[in-house]
């Protein structure tokens, strides 16, 4: 025992706290190294509260977005024609309207369009209420009509730009001017009502006019209807297909172009 003591002047104790010394200092080494990498985390343990505030993965990671709803239709989305005009909108939106003189049209919305076949029901317009449905080919036909392939051409307001005398569906007989700024003011003498509106392009970017028209006044009632729909103008000929807010009143109209009052 003493001649370890002699080999070894310093007391046991003393290399017993330098071994312990080197220990606790590579321990704080490597848990420096380790600092910040992601592998380390065990995401098992992170808070849901906190997981729930990360943000989205960025574009390209592989997630697929939900699906817009006003884009939910875009595969039929388009105009479509076989004597009267159908329109499909991208959020499902749909107008069909057609005839001569006394137009009769039809509105309602898209619940399912997939696999060639679409369903949906009818809310409003002068044919009677109820579910519909058809096969489509993309890019080609809807219901039997054929696709438009100016579907997506911007329409041109120019097209209706002056005074038209026309037919609505409850046999008034209308003029309507439509000003270069897209208003439209108008009067009809067997009702005797009066018209103020706008059309603009339709926000969808399809080729049709968007229709907002106040008719007012008829047989001196003092009562007014505001329709919102859609409006057609080619050639010499406007078309308006519109309903109020609740559906239950429908104004459709062809006019037959007059004069240009706007010079």
């Amino acid at each position: 025992m003493d001649h370890d003591v002699e080999r070894y002047p310093f007391p046991r104790l003393f290399w017993l706290k330098r071994v312990a010394g080197v220990a606790i200092f590579f321990t704080a080494v490597l848990m420096f190294n380790n600092c910040g990498d992601p592998g380390s985390v065990n995401f098992d343990s992170v808070d849901p509260g906190a997981a729930a505030s990360i943000a989205p993965p960025p574009a390209g990671s592989g997630v697929v977005p939900s699906v817009d709803p006003a884009q939910k239709f875009l595969a039929v989305a388009g105009i479509y024609s076989n004597g009267s005009l159908q329109v499909v909108f991208p959020d499902g939106t749909y107008w069909s309207f057609g005839g001569y003189g006394i137009i009769q049209a039809r509105t309602g919305k898209l619940a399912d369009a997939k696999d060639g076949k679409f369903s949906g029901e009818i809310t409003g317009g002068t044919f009677s209420r109820g579910a519909f449905s058809g096969v489509y080919t993309e890019g080609v036909s809807f219901g039997g009509a054929a696709y438009q392939a100016s579907s997506k051409t911007p329409p041109l307001l120019s097209n209706a730009l002056g005074t038209f005398w026309g037919n609505s569906q409850d046999g008034d007989t209308p003029y309507l001017t439509f000003a270069a700024n897209g208003g439209i003011t108008g009067y009809s003498a067997n009702l005797q009502c009066r018209f103020n509106g706008k059309v603009v392009a339709h926000p969808s970017g399809l080729n049709v006019l968007q229709v907002t028209l106040t008719r007012s006044n008829c047989l001196n009632n003092g009562k007014s209807d505001t329709y919102v729909g859609i409006a057609r103008a080619y050639g010499s000929l406007v078309h308006i297909v519109a309903v109020t807010a609740d559906s239950a009143k429908t104004f459709t109209y062809e006019g037959y172009y007059e004069s240009n009052q706007n010079n």
